[in-house]
């Protein structure tokens, strides 16, 4: 966003969401739910990242994905079986079973803290 030539911005002045139905008016705050950013600092220089943490090698797949994520931004990366038909792949982010979209893409939203990638491999049968 940019601001007028004659705002100036202070220390800790805050950026918040906010929403008008009268052409800016009146403004009124976005309600927020527990997991969602109304406000940040006006005058941070860089957002908050979190740590994806991916073990170093599993045997039977490849995986491939950021090694950060900027804080409540949704984090997608891949895990794809080496024998598909032949073995079944478990992802867990911080000890949750997560689920694969199609072409074995995975997905954490809402990012709010570093995450552990864990990734095992068994035989279908």
């Amino acid at each position: 966003c940019s601001l007028a030539s004659v705002i100036t911005v202070s220390d800790n002045d805050m950026l918040r969401i906010a929403t008008s139905t009268d052409n800016g008016t009146t403004w009124l705050p976005v309600a927020g739910e527990l997991l969602t950013i109304n406000e940040i600092a006006a005058k941070r220089q860089s957002p908050d990242y979190f740590n994806i943490k991916f073990p170093v090698a599993v045997e039977g797949t490849t995986f491939k994905g950021e090694n950060k994520v900027i804080r409540g931004w949704d984090y997608a990366f891949t895990v794809t079986p080496s024998n598909p038909a032949d073995d079944v792949v478990t992802v867990k982010a911080n000890g949750y079973i997560i689920t694969a979209g199609n072409d074995y893409k995975y997905s954490i939203s809402n990012v709010k803290e570093n995450q552990e990638i864990a990734i095992i491999v068994q035989k279908a049968s």
